[in-house]
């Protein structure tokens, strides 16, 4: 059984969990704690399975899962993801 792995963001210093994915085995970092809009379930051999929409996500819970949790993905709620993940880069004109 996999074990996630405590660590803290490198950009926003929150408290972050790392867990292996149910179809590569990579980690992923999830926000610490459970969330009610999360699209990322951890099963209970220990594998985050990333889901289109959290309804989705809350459905394979319940199914599951003794206690249904879900997770979000940590880039989605860090709040300097998205500035350090654009940062230099030029914005070019939308084609549409």
């Amino acid at each position: 059984m996999p074990r996630a792995r405590a660590g803290t963001c490198r950009d926003c210093q929150a408290l972050i969990r790392w867990v292996p994915t149910a179809n590569t085995r990579r980690a992923i970092p999830l926000d610490f704690e459970p969330t009610d809009d999360g699209r990322v379930v951890v099963t209970d051999e220990g594998y985050a399975i990333v889901f289109g929409s959290h309804d989705e996500a809350l459905a394979r819970a319940q199914r599951l899962l003794t206690i249904p949790l879900t997770y979000k993905a940590h880039h989605a709620s860090c709040p300097r993801y998205h500035s350090r993940a654009h940062a230099g880069r030029e914005e070019y004109p939308s084609l549409f």
